[in-house]
Protein backbone atom coordinates (compact mmCIF):
# COMPACT_ATOMS: atom_id res chain seq x y z
CA UNK A 1 0.00 0.00 0.00
CA UNK A 2 2.82 2.41 0.80
CA UNK A 3 4.46 1.50 -2.49
CA UNK A 4 1.23 2.31 -4.28
CA UNK A 5 1.17 5.80 -2.80
CA UNK A 6 4.77 6.34 -3.89
CA UNK A 7 3.91 5.23 -7.43
CA UNK A 8 0.97 7.66 -7.47
CA UNK A 9 3.21 10.51 -6.38
CA UNK A 10 5.70 9.63 -9.10
CA UNK A 11 2.88 9.56 -11.66
CA UNK A 12 1.57 12.95 -10.55
CA UNK A 13 5.02 14.56 -10.56
CA UNK A 14 5.64 13.24 -14.11
CA UNK A 15 2.37 14.81 -15.29
CA UNK A 16 3.20 18.11 -13.56
CA UNK A 17 6.66 18.12 -15.16
CA UNK A 18 5.16 17.44 -18.60
CA UNK A 19 2.58 20.25 -18.15
CA UNK A 20 5.31 22.65 -16.99
CA UNK A 21 7.45 21.67 -19.97
CA UNK A 22 4.54 22.33 -22.35
CA UNK A 23 3.84 25.71 -20.68
CA UNK A 24 7.53 26.61 -20.90
CA UNK A 25 7.58 25.68 -24.60
CA UNK A 26 4.44 27.75 -25.30
CA UNK A 27 5.92 30.73 -23.42
CA UNK A 28 9.16 30.45 -25.42
CA UNK A 29 7.21 30.32 -28.71
CA UNK A 30 5.06 33.35 -27.74
CA UNK A 31 8.17 35.28 -26.70
CA UNK A 32 9.94 34.35 -29.93
CA UNK A 33 6.91 35.35 -32.02
CA UNK A 34 6.71 38.74 -30.30
CA UNK A 35 10.20 39.46 -31.66
CA UNK A 36 9.97 37.74 -35.05
CA UNK A 37 6.49 38.94 -36.12
CA UNK A 38 7.23 42.71 -36.09
CA UNK A 39 10.59 42.07 -37.78
CA UNK A 40 8.98 40.04 -40.59
CA UNK A 41 6.07 42.50 -40.96
CA UNK A 42 8.43 45.50 -41.15
CA UNK A 43 10.64 43.80 -43.72
CA UNK A 44 7.65 42.71 -45.80
CA UNK A 45 6.26 46.25 -45.71
CA UNK A 46 9.65 47.72 -46.62
CA UNK A 47 10.13 45.31 -49.52
CA UNK A 48 6.71 46.08 -51.03
CA UNK A 49 6.01 49.74 -50.14
CA UNK A 50 7.84 51.06 -53.23
CA UNK A 51 6.10 48.74 -55.72
CA UNK A 52 3.17 51.09 -56.56
CA UNK A 53 5.63 53.90 -57.39
CA UNK A 54 7.93 51.80 -59.60
CA UNK A 55 7.25 53.71 -62.83
CA UNK A 56 5.09 56.53 -61.48
CA UNK A 57 7.50 59.32 -62.46
CA UNK A 58 8.67 59.28 -66.10
CA UNK A 59 10.79 61.61 -68.21
CA UNK A 60 8.74 62.98 -71.09
CA UNK A 61 10.64 62.79 -74.38
CA UNK A 62 8.96 65.73 -76.11
CA UNK A 63 6.75 68.67 -75.18
CA UNK A 64 4.14 69.30 -77.89
CA UNK A 65 1.90 72.36 -78.20
CA UNK A 66 0.42 74.50 -81.00
CA UNK A 67 3.83 76.00 -81.74
CA UNK A 68 5.65 72.72 -82.28
CA UNK A 69 7.52 69.86 -80.58
CA UNK A 70 10.34 70.55 -78.12
CA UNK A 71 12.89 68.58 -76.10
CA UNK A 72 13.62 70.26 -72.77
CA UNK A 73 15.74 67.36 -71.44
CA UNK A 74 18.87 69.30 -72.26
CA UNK A 75 21.46 71.72 -70.91
CA UNK A 76 22.47 75.28 -71.75
CA UNK A 77 26.13 76.20 -71.33
CA UNK A 78 27.12 79.15 -69.10
CA UNK A 79 26.74 82.49 -70.88
CA UNK A 80 29.39 84.16 -68.72
CA UNK A 81 32.08 83.14 -66.18
CA UNK A 82 29.77 83.92 -63.24
CA UNK A 83 26.88 81.72 -64.47
CA UNK A 84 26.31 77.95 -64.43
CA UNK A 85 24.93 75.20 -66.63
CA UNK A 86 21.13 75.15 -66.76
CA UNK A 87 19.71 71.64 -67.12
CA UNK A 88 16.08 71.09 -68.09
CA UNK A 89 14.19 67.94 -67.08
CA UNK A 90 10.64 67.11 -68.21
CA UNK A 91 8.94 64.97 -65.54
CA UNK A 92 5.49 63.45 -65.96
CA UNK A 93 3.50 61.84 -63.13
CA UNK A 94 1.41 58.71 -63.68
CA UNK A 95 -2.28 58.24 -62.94
CA UNK A 96 -2.21 54.76 -61.42
CA UNK A 97 -1.94 55.52 -57.68
CA UNK A 98 -4.77 55.14 -55.16
CA UNK A 99 -5.66 57.93 -52.74
CA UNK A 100 -3.78 56.20 -49.92
CA UNK A 101 -0.69 55.70 -52.11
CA UNK A 102 -0.76 59.39 -53.08
CA UNK A 103 -0.84 60.36 -49.39
CA UNK A 104 2.30 58.26 -48.86
CA UNK A 105 4.21 60.06 -51.65
CA UNK A 106 6.38 63.00 -50.66
CA UNK A 107 8.04 63.76 -54.01
CA UNK A 108 11.05 62.50 -55.89
CA UNK A 109 14.84 62.61 -56.01
CA UNK A 110 16.72 63.56 -59.16
CA UNK A 111 20.20 62.06 -59.47
CA UNK A 112 22.39 63.86 -62.01
CA UNK A 113 25.36 61.84 -63.30
CA UNK A 114 28.53 62.31 -65.30
CA UNK A 115 31.35 59.76 -65.49
CA UNK A 116 31.97 58.70 -61.87
CA UNK A 117 30.45 61.81 -60.26
CA UNK A 118 26.82 62.28 -59.24
CA UNK A 119 24.66 64.83 -57.48
CA UNK A 120 21.17 64.37 -56.05
CA UNK A 121 18.44 66.84 -55.22
CA UNK A 122 15.07 66.28 -53.54
CA UNK A 123 11.95 67.78 -55.09
CA UNK A 124 9.05 68.03 -52.63
CA UNK A 125 5.88 70.11 -52.35
CA UNK A 126 6.41 73.48 -50.72
CA UNK A 127 10.18 73.20 -50.53
CA UNK A 128 11.76 76.63 -50.82
CA UNK A 129 14.35 76.62 -53.59
CA UNK A 130 16.19 79.12 -55.73
CA UNK A 131 17.74 79.44 -59.14
CA UNK A 132 21.19 79.98 -57.64
CA UNK A 133 23.92 77.34 -57.87
CA UNK A 134 22.62 73.95 -56.76
CA UNK A 135 19.02 75.18 -56.90
CA UNK A 136 16.07 73.84 -58.83
CA UNK A 137 12.93 75.63 -60.00
CA UNK A 138 10.00 75.14 -62.34
CA UNK A 139 10.52 76.47 -65.86
CA UNK A 140 8.82 79.83 -66.17
CA UNK A 141 9.10 80.68 -62.48
CA UNK A 142 10.99 83.91 -61.76
CA UNK A 143 14.71 83.56 -61.09
CA UNK A 144 14.24 84.22 -57.38
CA UNK A 145 13.52 82.15 -54.30
CA UNK A 146 10.24 80.29 -54.78
CA UNK A 147 8.25 77.38 -53.35
CA UNK A 148 8.32 74.36 -55.64
CA UNK A 149 5.51 71.90 -56.35
CA UNK A 150 5.55 68.32 -57.56
CA UNK A 151 3.40 67.00 -60.38
CA UNK A 152 -0.24 66.19 -59.86
CA UNK A 153 -1.37 62.86 -61.40
CA UNK A 154 -1.00 63.01 -65.20
CA UNK A 155 0.73 66.41 -65.10
CA UNK A 156 4.04 67.18 -66.84
CA UNK A 157 6.37 69.81 -65.38
CA UNK A 158 9.74 71.01 -66.67
CA UNK A 159 12.23 71.59 -63.88
CA UNK A 160 15.42 73.63 -64.35
CA UNK A 161 18.53 72.75 -62.36
CA UNK A 162 21.34 75.27 -61.92
CA UNK A 163 24.78 73.66 -61.51
CA UNK A 164 28.45 74.29 -62.13
CA UNK A 165 28.62 70.80 -63.70
CA UNK A 166 27.52 69.58 -67.11
CA UNK A 167 25.73 66.26 -66.56
CA UNK A 168 25.20 63.44 -69.08
CA UNK A 169 22.34 61.50 -67.47
CA UNK A 170 19.61 61.95 -64.90
CA UNK A 171 17.66 59.34 -62.93
CA UNK A 172 14.47 59.77 -60.90
CA UNK A 173 13.57 57.94 -57.67
CA UNK A 174 10.26 58.19 -55.74
CA UNK A 175 10.51 59.72 -52.26
CA UNK A 176 8.02 58.54 -49.62
CA UNK A 177 6.56 60.41 -46.62
CA UNK A 178 8.75 58.24 -44.37
CA UNK A 179 11.74 59.93 -46.11
CA UNK A 180 12.61 56.64 -47.72
CA UNK A 181 14.07 56.97 -51.21
CA UNK A 182 12.99 53.95 -53.25
CA UNK A 183 15.95 51.85 -54.37
CA UNK A 184 14.70 51.22 -57.88
CA UNK A 185 14.67 54.18 -60.25
CA UNK A 186 11.44 55.11 -61.99
CA UNK A 187 13.17 56.29 -65.14
CA UNK A 188 16.40 57.66 -66.61
CA UNK A 189 17.27 59.84 -69.60
CA UNK A 190 20.30 61.20 -71.46
CA UNK A 191 20.92 64.93 -71.30
CA UNK A 192 22.15 66.63 -74.48
CA UNK A 193 22.84 70.22 -75.41
CA UNK A 194 19.63 72.17 -76.07
CA UNK A 195 19.30 72.30 -79.85
CA UNK A 196 15.58 72.75 -80.59
CA UNK A 197 14.79 76.32 -81.70
CA UNK A 198 12.74 78.16 -79.12
CA UNK A 199 13.97 76.11 -76.13
CA UNK A 200 15.12 78.42 -73.39
CA UNK A 201 15.85 77.51 -69.76
CA UNK A 202 16.56 80.95 -68.34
Amino acid sequence: MIKKRKDNKKGVSTIVAAVLLILLTISAVVLLLSFIKPFVENNLKRSTECLPYKEYFQFEERFVNNSGSYNYNCYKSPVSPDTNYLTGIMVKAGTNLSGEEMKNLKGFVLVFKKDSASESIQVTDGRTVSSSSGGIRILGDPATVTAITINKPGEMITYVYDSSNQYKDVEIYPLLKSDRICDEKSDSIKIKVCSDPGVTLS
